[in-house]
């Protein structure tokens, strides 16, 4: 279950969101982000959190804590759980051509990749890539989001070269719609 990091009037950073199932640094992730909100609302400074941004923080954090956390030799399994996900996504997009008749299966971000490793992409407001239009319409910076995530060099990549790497990245081979 995606649980949505709420954000703030005070512009303090949040969290990336939780694995599932959390882990123990998902946890304090979210308790510290819960308690710096409520600092800065304590403070009272002009731009400080407001009331509803600390009850917000604290019925997220609540919400993780919840959560039954992942016990720490998960997170090998996991891993490779998503990796094996992975495959057989590329796999099954693959068979779908440009992805209209049959929409693409998500694939999430690599494990190991720099920022939001191992996440649904549109779970940190990407566009879910279903077919062939969606990737052909993705802008310079979700192209960057969806390069760094899938671990796809962007080296002298063009705009286009790199939308076609995504696009055989996810499975699909059906790049005339990209050029």
């Amino acid at each position: 279950m995606a649980l949505p990091v709420p954000p703030n009037a005070a512009g303090i950073v949040p969290p990336l969101p939780p694995a599932n199932p959390p882990t123990v640094a998902d946890a304090r992730a979210a308790q510290e982000y819960a308690v710096m909100v409520r600092l800065s609302h304590q403070s009272g400074a002009l731009g400080a959190a407001t009331d509803a941004d600390v009850v917000a923080s604290a019925e997220y954090k609540l919400n993780v804590l919840s959560q039954p956390v992942a016990p720490a030799w998960f997170a090998p399994m996991k891993a490779q759980l998503n990796r094996i996900e992975s495959m057989v996504g590329q796999v099954s997009n693959a068979n779908k051509s440009n992805g209209y008749t049959y929409p693409f299966t998500i694939i999430h971000f690599n494990n190991n990749a720099p920022v939001n490793p191992g996440v649904d992409p549109t779970t940190v407001g990407l566009p879910a890539l279903t077919d062939v239009a969606i990737i052909a319409n993705l802008n310079n910076a979700q192209v960057d989001a969806y390069c760094q995530g899938y671990g796809i060099p962007m080296d002298a990549a063009t705009y286009i070269e790199r939308k076609q790497r995504i696009a055989q990245h996810i499975g699909c081979h059906d790049l005339g719609a990209l050029a």
